[in-house]
């Protein structure tokens, strides 16, 4: 993103304040908005099918949570709670999408990056050693194209924005 993006981002952030065991991001929520963290720590915890959960990793200060949500506008599998009081920028929707309207160049450099950090989450269950099925379920839900999801939420919501009818989703 350029720095103008950036900047403009952080005009329409809100600031937020967690406690433990508050989550950021409920599972199977639509949430219209990511979050940056501030300060704090808050654990990753992806639910299975029959709902138990199994714990992926720990987010710090500057790491960022719910940023497929706002681009797809999927539901999250995965549960973020914090560990401790954490403060953390929330990132709407709308700010994002008006981004991809002044510069459709910043959606395929987004997607690019979030496949680059999929792969390395992939790399991640390995390392904790998940059995391979668990592993193969995490992953399955992942492997998506993620430009062509990002540019059919959002041609989705523009379509909605001007009410005409959109079928191609």
């Amino acid at each position: 993103m350029q720095e103008e993006d950036i900047q403009d981002l952080a005009k329409a952030a809100d600031w937020r304040i967690f406690g433990p065991p508050e989550r950021i991001l409920p599972v199977s929520e639509i949430n219209s908005s990511m979050f940056i963290i501030a300060s704090g720590r808050a654990d990753v915890f992806e639910v299975m099918n029959n709902g138990s959960e199994i714990k992926l990793d720990e987010l710090g200060p500057g790491q960022s949570v719910g940023i497929m949500i706002i681009l797809t506008g999927a539901s999250t599998k995965t549960v973020i709670r914090v560990a401790v009081e954490t403060a953390a920028w929330e990132i709407n929707s709308d700010a994002l999408h008006a981004i991809f309207e002044r510069r459709p160049i910043a959606m395929e450099h987004i997607a690019e990056s979030v496949a680059k950090w999929q792969a390395d989450e992939d790399k991640t269950l390995v390392t904790r050693k998940l059995s391979r099925a668990q592993a193969d379920k995490i992953i399955d839900k992942r492997q998506t194209s993620l430009s062509k999801l990002i540019a059919s939420f959002f041609a989705q919501r523009k379509t909605e924005e001007t009410n005409v009818e959109f079928t191609d989703y």
